[in-house]
């Protein structure tokens, strides 16, 4: 997948975009900065099979700053992002990073 994300507005979250290129659910996906350095980010839900994971890691993301590619996937645990019935405070999610 490649992500050309140069025509959305500056404030835009891209969980959706980013959800319709991949065929997954993206919980959020924006851009942060990591340390120095500007990244896009995604939470993606823990269940995923060997062929969506392989797609994230080749995935490319573009902005009007530059093109950013995987740097590594984290597992996390953090509070629920979206407004379905959970049993939980917090959900485990993979933390996707491009820089």
């Amino acid at each position: 997948m490649h992500l050309d994300c140069r025509n959305y507005p500056k404030d835009y979250t891209f969980a959706q975009v980013a959800a319709n290129s991949l065929g997954i659910y993206v919980n959020v996906a924006d851009f942060t900065v990591v340390g120095e350095r500007r990244a896009f980010r995604m939470l993606v839900d823990a269940e995923l099979d060997w062929i969506q994971l392989k797609q994230l890691m080749s995935s490319t993301i573009q902005d009007q700053h530059g093109t950013y590619e995987f740097l590594q996937v984290e597992a996390i645990s953090a509070p629920n992002v979206d407004q379905g019935a959970r049993t939980a405070m917090t959900s485990h999610y993979l933390r996707v990073t491009y820089i």
